[in-house]
């Protein structure tokens, strides 16, 4: 692969830690949740149907905190917070490596573009985001095609002068299929199924994912 014009993040559990939704013990349901709105936002995309991500990430909040026996409360302040997450923490060095390498960046998110816009400001991560790409904007969610390709003509950009970052597997394989790089961090899933066709590159962190595109 040549060396790509832009890099474009995944925002949720790549740059920011959807963990922070709930408190201590609590934390790895708050991921669990995020998994599960994902899957039921790419199980509507799959059959037509469509609706604002928020409602998804609520549906399996709510389910999650009633299976664990914690008051409904608990749900309008994880809601709440979901709007305001921190980044991770070597999220803005990454940035700011990136920026200095000469690359373009961009965020392409399955929240909508002007949530994701606020996000990303009360992360301290928009020194350096030149451009936000909802998911709303094309009414289907990633890995659909269908993202990608709008991404693309939005960035003015070839598809092999893009290189997705994100710490999904289901995200890098739809990035590849639409004909991007990908660079696969290993926040929470560890190791890659096999069946998972194999990144333009793997990071151990945005930090290590950064400094290795750098280098091209």
């Amino acid at each position: 692969m040549r060396r790509p014009v832009w890099i474009a993040f995944d925002l949720n559990g790549t740059l920011i830690d959807p963990a922070a939704m709930l408190d201590g013990k609590h934390r790895e349901l708050a991921r669990a949740a995020l998994d599960d709105a994902v899957l039921q936002a790419m199980a509507d995309t799959l059959t037509g149907e469509h609706r604002p991500f928020p409602d998804y990430l609520r549906a399996a909040l709510e389910r999650s905190l009633r299976v664990a026996g914690i008051e409904e409360a608990v749900l309008v302040e994880a809601m709440r917070r979901a709007r305001t997450l921190p980044a991770f923490a070597d999220a803005a060095g990454a940035l700011d490596s990136l920026a200095a390498a000469g690359y373009r960046i961009a965020v392409v998110t399955n929240s909508a573009g002007d949530a994701a816009q606020k996000a990303i400001a009360a992360a301290g991560l928009d020194r350096h985001v030149e451009t936000v790409i909802g998911a709303d904007e094309v009414g289907a969610y990633k890995p659909d095609p269908r993202v990608y390709r709008h991404a693309g003509r939005r960035l003015g950009a070839q598809p092999d002068e893009v290189c997705l970052v994100a710490a999904h597997a289901w995200d890098i394989l739809g990035a590849l299929r639409a004909g991007w790089g990908a660079a696969w961090v290993a926040h929470r899933e560890q190791h890659l199924l096999a069946t998972v066709p194999e990144p333009t590159l793997i990071a151990v962190s945005l930090q290590d994912a950064a400094e290795q595109l750098a280098r091209r």
